[in-house]
């Protein structure tokens, strides 16, 4: 195991014993480290990861436990920082550590401080739709709650075309297209990729279409065919 994936591992156990792991989504490119353990390590599934590791806390916020976040991550060895728009970050020397929220509403370009934990978080549009639908799986064995895969491989798509750094609008579009084309080689998760797709708003749908037709014709058919939707709450498989 990777030094980076060691620490993660440990950063897990230690918000899983101050029981904030049950409250939190792992976002990012270590959600994929995620699917892919799940998923049995397939070679479909790139490797690639940041240094960066993003929770999500859902909104409306519900913390189950209070917690002082800066203590328990200094005595994990991380380093608090704060960024221009206020938000706390956690650096060590193998993975930095950031937890956001979904916007809602009007927006605002100044962090949020969530009183439960100590710290002030960035809030972005387009993670609402993470936190719709997640997806409990043992990673470690520990519980952890990632995104329903099909609804990030559609963030990741849509995030792209928000992008103005060509590297990370391809390793977003890479990795949107390689989790669906995975997916719809399992008949459970092949059923949901039109459905997900459908729930999305209207210009979510135009614009995942345009990017289809003019870069990704092989998601086409994965798009246009389906009967049925999964209702919201969590899945645990």
């Amino acid at each position: 195991m990777s030094d980076d994936t060691q620490a993660f591992v440990r950063l897990l156990r230690a918000l899983d014993e101050a029981g904030l792991l049950r409250d939190v989504l792992i976002i990012g490119t270590w959600c994929q480290v995620v699917y892919r353990a799940h998923f049995d390590n397939p070679p479909e599934l790139s490797q690639l990861r940041t240094f960066d590791v993003d929770f999500l806390i859902p909104h409306p916020l519900r913390i189950t436990h209070p917690l002082d976040l800066r203590l328990l991550m200094s005595k994990l060895g991380y380093k608090a920082d704060t960024a221009l728009d206020g938000s706390t970050h956690f650096l060590s020397k193998d993975i930095d550590v950031e937890f956001l929220m979904p916007e809602v509403g009007r927006g605002s370009d100044a962090s949020f401080h969530v009183d439960a934990l100590g710290i002030n978080v960035q809030r972005l549009r387009l993670l609402d739709r993470l936190q719709a639908r997640p997806l409990t799986v043992l990673f470690e064995g520990l519980s952890v709650r990632v995104p329903d895969p099909i609804d990030y491989a559609y963030h990741k798509l849509l995030v792209s075309m928000r992008r103005r750094d060509k590297d990370k609008i391809q390793k977003d579009i890479m990795t949107g297209k390689q989790l669906l084309l995975f997916l719809s080689t399992h008949s459970f998760w092949r059923e949901w990729i039109t459905p997900r797709f459908e729930a999305l708003s209207r210009n979510a749908r135009a614009d995942l279409l345009n990017l289809a037709r003019k870069s990704l014709p092989e998601l086409l058919p994965l798009i246009s065919h389906g009967r049925h939707a999964h209702e919201a709450g969590d899945l645990e498989l």
